[in-house]
């Protein structure tokens, strides 16, 4: 892919970005030092937020991580008209070329981009690992003490290395549609029976 004119620099932590992003989940930043930032599950038919609370603010559920556990908890939260705040310590993550080009959320409703632009979102974008320059981008993107808005974590164990994301979509973000089917014996040991038919043939849609 042709890489985007206006990159940040190579050197250090790349700085956040404003720009647009396609996406259903309403974004306010923290304000504590680790940039934490806090998702807000909208009820049904409630507008997007400003991005700013005014005082304090009451919650019925508060869901820790925007990944696959944490959004379907939350959106299931609203649904039943909870009000649920999401927090999710990443930024968002977006490809250069879908800036400006989400669809509007509903007829007569704000565009997701328009309300990331207004509200000032933190977005970054994509590292590009399809060349030379893009594989420098995916090293840039490493969450470190240093850097707490990279979006790969690396966790070094005796027997393992988990790499998990930082950003809004958690693992969902780096997974790469793929879900391996582990073996038999690897549940075994870790005490799983998931041998039953139902648990067999929701693999067909994995």
């Amino acid at each position: 892919m042709r890489r985007n004119p206006t990159s940040p620099s190579r050197k250090g932590p790349r700085p956040r970005r404003k720009a647009a992003s396609a996406g259903r989940t309403s974004l306010a930043r923290g304000r504590t030092s680790l940039f934490t930032r806090a998702l807000h599950s909208r009820r049904p038919n409630e507008t997007l937020p400003s991005g700013k609370e005014e005082g304090p603010v009451d919650y019925d559920a508060i869901v820790v991580g925007s990944g696959f556990g944490g959004t379907i908890a939350a959106t299931r939260l609203a649904l039943k008209g909870k009000r649920t705040l999401v927090l999710e310590r990443g930024t968002w993550w977006i490809s250069p070329e879908k800036l400006g080009k989400s669809p509007a959320l509903a007829p007569g409703k704000q565009r997701m981009p328009d309300w990331l632009k207004a509200t000032g979102q933190p977005v970054q974008y994509w590292p590009r690992p399809d060349h030379k320059e893009g594989l420098l981008d995916v090293f840039a993107s490493v969450r470190t003490d240093l850097n707490r808005d990279g979006l790969y974590q690396f966790s070094l164990f005796k027997d393992a290395t988990v790499v998990t994301a930082s950003a809004v979509g958690g693992g969902s973000m780096i997974y790469t549609n793929v879900t391996i089917r582990p073996d038999a014996e690897v549940l075994q040991q870790i005490g799983l029976d998931l041998g039953d038919a139902e648990y067999k043939a929701a693999y067909d849609w994995m």
